[in-house]
């Protein structure tokens, strides 16, 4: 498969720069919900809610 591991915030100026928006997120870190502000070194997982 064609994996490519991103930074949380990577991801989010990807979804921008596409004119998406992300109506919601969470973010998981060994097996618990981890915050917004510490995602990019926490989260091991991070789930989307997207919008066109």
């Amino acid at each position: 498969p064609n994996i490519h591991h991103l930074t949380v915030d990577d991801f989010r100026a990807f979804l921008a720069a596409r004119q998406v928006e992300v109506e919601g997120s969470w973010f998981l870190g060994r097996g618990r919900p981890r915050g917004a502000a510490g995602a990019n070194l926490l989260a091991e997982h991070a789930v989307f809610l997207l919008r066109r």
